[in-house]
């Protein structure tokens, strides 16, 4: 079960962390929670799609410092009770951060992005190829300009993508005034103990029923590559945001698996508000006395056809509207028009969604 294999880390990790409270300075503790309670509205084209109306995620943890050199952070996933945060963070100098845990590993600017924050309440089709959280020791810099994240990794704690690898990230920001313009990049290299691979995705839909594209799993897979491509631009109410991707699976024997994907996607509140930044990720807009209202646009591309598996061509488009009640609850609407193709055959789902969101 996942939660008896996250607890002896998790108290591994908070006997390094807490005896740190003794000599580091001012102890401060907060907890931390989220829910999303989603519902989706399937309008099925050729395979069968549920409507579905249920608690997407449920979490509760808690954030522990130690003066301003140490951090603590655990989080509990009670729907499907899993641990999928646990880090202990060491501050040595402004700027350095050391990473040890579980977390997300560096790679895109759309899964660099806190669940709590992102402008769509899913992640576009480039989901596929997210390295997501996996155990590993991270180290990352930043400063008014640049932004660097490195880590090397292993399984997930609930002995999921068992092997090794190792992931960089890095980022630059040019202001204009309050404008700003961002660009990055990304690349990642593993091998999985299983020797497999298998890449698929769900139309933009974490509680769709079914996949559109999907290469299934193949065999005699040595090392997996990942490189990908970023850009990002804010300004006032208006922003932009971009990636392209690409992953090959090398085999000892038969062709690489290889697949290419991308989005665009652009914002706009017509509240006044503007989406925040910081250290090469970005957030949801700070409301301060008002509510804030944000309208999205974004296409995305998934290429999973290949001379090893015929994974299939999907395109979306998802139109969005987010309005921000307070900085703890936020209710969205997503509406996703699929157009994928796999072996021959269409399938165009449409997928109308709607999420109330309640967090601390």
């Amino acid at each position: 079960m996942p939660t008896t294999l996250s607890c002896p880390l998790a108290f591994a990790l908070a006997v390094v962390a807490l005896p740190c409270t003794a000599f580091a300075g001012d102890v401060s503790f907060k907890p931390t929670g989220v829910i999303y309670y989603d519902s989706v509205d399937a309008r099925p084209d050729v395979k069968p799609f549920e409507d579905v109306d249920k608690v997407r995620s449920a979490r509760l943890g808690f954030v522990l410092k130690a003066g301003d050199a140490w951090q603590f952070n655990v989080e509990h996933e009670f729907t499907d009770r899993s641990t999928p945060d646990v880090v202990l963070q060491f501050t040595p100098a402004k700027g350095h951060a050391l990473r040890l845990g579980q977390f997300k590993q560096p790679f895109l600017l759309e899964d660099a992005t806190s669940a709590r924050h992102t402008p769509m309440m899913e992640a576009s089709l480039l989901g596929a190829f997210a390295l997501g959280r996996r155990i590993g020791l991270g180290y990352g810099y930043s400063n008014a300009d640049y932004a660097i994240t490195t880590a090397v990794y292993g399984k997930r704690l609930d002995g999921k993508n068992e092997g090794l690898g190792m992931a960089a990230r890095a980022t630059h920001v040019s202001r204009f005034g309050e404008d700003l313009l961002h660009l990055g990049v990304g690349a990642s290299l593993d091998s999985p103990d299983s020797e497999a691979a298998r890449f698929s995705t769900k139309p933009e839909s974490a509680l769709a029923t079914s996949s559109l594209v999907d290469t299934g799993t193949l065999a005699d897979v040595e090392r997996i590559s990942r490189a990908g491509v970023e850009a990002l631009w804010i300004a006032g109410p208006v922003s932009l945001q971009g990636e392209a991707a690409m992953v090959n699976a090398q085999r000892g024997a038969g062709p690489d698996l290889r697949g290419t994907g991308g989005y665009a996607l652009a914002s706009w509140s017509p509240s006044g508000h503007r989406r925040n930044y910081k250290a090469g990720t970005v957030s949801s807009p700070t409301l301060g006395d008002a509510m804030a209202w944000e309208l999205v646009v974004r296409y995305s591309t998934l290429d999973l056809d290949s001379d090893a598996a015929r994974g299939g061509v999907e395109s979306d488009w998802n139109f969005g509207a987010t309005w921000y009640l307070s900085p703890y609850a936020r209710v969205m609407a997503n509406y996703v028009v699929a157009d994928s193709r796999r072996r021959g055959v269409n399938d165009d789902p449409r997928l109308l969604q709607l999420r109330m969101q309640l967090q601390f």
